[in-house]
């Protein structure tokens, strides 16, 4: 019986693309498409866009620390607030219904929430 190398990899291209992803019969078992979740994810896009613009804006806070402040972000504010958090790196809070961000992260704040569908307004 012949030993393989250590470091000796396997050859995944002549593989069945459906074989590498366990779960993909699961989407024809259920009656789900991929098609239906980009649809779904358009129309959360044109429901995001619907709402209000959002306000972001530098503040200068006590001991002279910048912070980021984005207003009218409303119901998704928790969600999103762990989302930048993570995406920008810094910590942050809620204040008033207000997403506050340690830093000056206006710009990134503002790419990364045109992405998800909002209108970004910056001052």
């Amino acid at each position: 019986m012949k030993r393989k190398k250590k470091n000796e990899k396997l050859d995944l291209t002549s593989l069945d693309p459906l074989a590498q992803n366990p779960f993909a019969h699961l989407g024809s078992t259920f009656g789900v498409s991929p098609s239906k979740s980009e649809e779904k994810r358009e129309i959360e896009k044109q429901h995001l866009a619907e709402k209000a613009q959002l306000l972001i804006r530098i503040e200068r806070r006590k001991g002279n620390k910048t912070v980021t402040v984005i207003y009218h972000l409303d119901k998704d504010a928790e969600m999103r607030l762990k989302d930048l958090k993570r995406k920008l790196a810094t910590g942050g809070g809620l204040d008033e219904g207000a997403v506050i961000l340690q830093g000056d992260h206006v710009d990134s704040a503002a790419i990364f929430l045109q992405d998800l569908g909002y209108r970004i307004r910056k001052s």
